[in-house]
């Protein structure tokens, strides 16, 4: 997802600020190793280099470290992507978390005594929520969960139904040499 904002009249700081990020995300996807930020991209938008720029990312509900990237200079009508590599949530935040959450990741760019802030929209979601097909497709087999208690219980299910049928009530699939079982 890609989102832009410009500074307004009143902000002493003359930048855009873009950011290409996970807007969804949950334990599967953290785990991947999915980046949640990809990119921040910063246009000076003034008429009048920019220098010692510091950007930092936070995450209103917390579970991750504000990271902090810097840029020596920026020159007008200059974009400079800052990658921030190894930010990432926290595992154990993600795997305990019960309930989705909306929160804010925030973008804030200073250079001296200006600066520039954005918030994102960012959905936290519970362990066992999928963000949807279109969001990372390539995740879904890292979101299977074979081990979970509930796939026990369900199968536990299904070999009553099939033993109160007056059939056999092994589950065993390719195993039996058969496609009726």
């Amino acid at each position: 997802m890609i989102e832009t904002d410009t500074a307004t009249p009143d902000t002493p700081l003359s930048c855009e600020l873009e950011l290409e990020y996970n807007d969804r995300v949950n334990f599967a996807v953290q785990q991947s190793g999915a980046p949640l930020v990809d990119a921040v991209l910063l246009t000076n938008t003034g008429e009048e280099p920019l220098e010692d720029l510091a950007v930092t990312l936070t995450i209103a509900s917390g579970g991750a470290e504000p990271w902090e990237g810097r840029l020596s200079r920026l020159d007008p009508g200059v974009t400079a992507r800052l990658t921030p590599e190894r930010w990432r949530l926290s595992a154990e935040s993600l795997a305990t978390r019960t309930e989705g959450e909306q929160t804010t990741l925030s973008v804030r760019a200073e250079s001296h005594d200006r600066s520039i802030e954005k918030p994102f929209d960012l959905d936290l979601l519970a362990y066992d929520q999928w963000p949807g097909g279109g969001h990372l497709p390539e995740l879904t087999a890292a979101f299977v969960t074979p081990n979970h208690a509930l796939i026990a219980e369900l199968l536990r299910g299904a070999r009553r139904i099939l033993g109160e049928r007056d059939e056999r009530d092994a589950i065993d699939g390719y195993q039996s040499a058969s496609r009726a079982v």
